[in-house]
């Protein structure tokens, strides 16, 4: 038996937005929209950005499609952070989309 696929064929709607939503000074939490057509989505995938790491983008959670928020916990200080979310189905993961701006911790005052 075999399958075909057309080129054409994404493996995943996309979400619509990322972007965070609270801050604190050690976690962040992102909110996103799901895709129009989500009903078929397994759920989400959220990776993390980290300039220093090899290979950067390190997959952080899977979440089901009934999630569309998360609070990312053991934000490093004094370090840009970048986060990616992307849609998962039986076909597989879709196109990331990720917040616009690096996020940092922020820092003690006084």
């Amino acid at each position: 038996m075999a399958f075909y696929f057309s080129a054409l064929e994404v493996a995943a709607p996309p979400v619509r937005s990322v972007r965070h939503v609270d801050h604190r000074r050690d976690s962040v939490t992102l909110q996103w929209e799901p895709p129009v057509d989500y009903n078929k989505l397994k759920g989400y995938v959220i990776e993390r950005y980290e300039e220093d790491r090899e290979p950067p983008w390190q997959r952080m959670i899977s979440l089901p499609h009934t999630v569309h928020r998360y609070t990312v916990p053991d934000i490093t200080e004094s370090r840009a952070h970048r986060f990616r979310v992307m849609t998962e189905t039986l076909r597989g993961l879709s196109q990331p989309v990720e917040i616009e701006t690096p996020v940092f911790e922020a820092k003690p005052t006084g």
